[in-house]
């Protein structure tokens, strides 16, 4: 997307997917993957 000149915040799907992403982690297992997601979208602006 960077390369495309899109920020990650300016994709209105962005955030969903990182949701997503959480919730795949922690329903899979992987609290430490789903914790590093968590807090990388806690920063988002």
């Amino acid at each position: 997307m960077k390369s495309r000149g899109v920020e990650e915040v300016d994709n209105w799907n962005y955030i969903h997917n990182i949701n997503y992403l959480i919730n795949n982690c922690v329903h899979d297992g992987r609290h430490n993957e789903g914790l590093y997601y968590a807090e990388r979208l806690k920063n988002m602006p």
